[in-house]
């Protein structure tokens, strides 16, 4: 892989990283079930898994690496889930508050 290569994937690590934290200060700005907030818990404590074992990866790459494409598409996912569930949230804060 090449240095350009790894600096995207950096970025988006660092992405991933901004974005579980603002998603971490919605917990406690919002007001979740138990259920949520363990949920929640679970898919953070799961991608900060993912990165790690991601940033492993990039460190120690030599060429193409499956698990590495592998991981890569896994954190794409994470990435895509918080999107989806940012938007989510941000559509039933405006529709609670309209009720």
């Amino acid at each position: 892989m090449n240095d350009a290569t790894f600096s995207e994937l950096d970025a988006k690590l660092d992405e991933l990283t901004r974005k579980l934290g603002s998603f971490a200060s919605l917990h406690t700005s919002s007001t979740l079930t138990s259920a949520q907030t363990t949920e929640f818990t679970k898919l953070d404590e799961r991608a900060r898994q993912l990165q790690a074992r991601l940033r492993v990866k990039l460190d120690n790459a030599h060429g193409v690496d499956w698990e590495l494409l592998k991981l890569e598409l896994q954190n794409d996912l994470v990435l895509l889930t918080n999107s989806f569930r940012h938007w989510a949230e941000h559509l039933d804060k405006r529709f609670n508050k309209t009720q």
